[in-house]
């Protein structure tokens, strides 16, 4: 929204990269070419995987941190997508509206302790 490098497309590939590999991994579960498949396992490289990519968005610089809230923005987009490839559109969405009014509120908060120290 601010020119920033992580944009709402970085959030939308993310989520949905997610959600196509957690689908991908619950079809090859009951494949017969896979055998066994322990969903979870792809589950958790998303975690970590998409986890590297935010702490490639961390910078410091000096004693001030830059990109910590875009980090946990891109790890929790992946958690959405997680969340609709497991069939969860609904806690998806309910997830959504708390991610959205922390947003809202954080921003309120950030504003008002911004004007204490001016």
């Amino acid at each position: 929204v601010r020119n920033k490098d992580a944009s709402f497309r970085t959030f939308a590939l993310i989520s949905s990269g997610s959600c196509l590999f957690t689908t991908l991994s619950i079809l090859s579960a009951g494949s017969d070419v896979f055998g066994e498949v322990d969903v979870s396992r792809i589950a958790a490289q998303i975690v970590s995987g998409v986890g590297f990519v935010c702490g490639g968005v961390i910078f410091k610089s000096g004693k001030n941190l830059q990109g910590i809230t875009t980090g946990a923005m891109i790890w929790f987009s992946a958690a959405l997508g997680m969340c609709c490839g497991f069939g969860e559109v609904y806690l998806a969405l309910h997830a959504f509206m708390c991610y959205f009014t922390i947003l809202i509120i954080g921003e309120i908060l950030h504003k008002v302790t911004s004007r204490d120290k001016e």
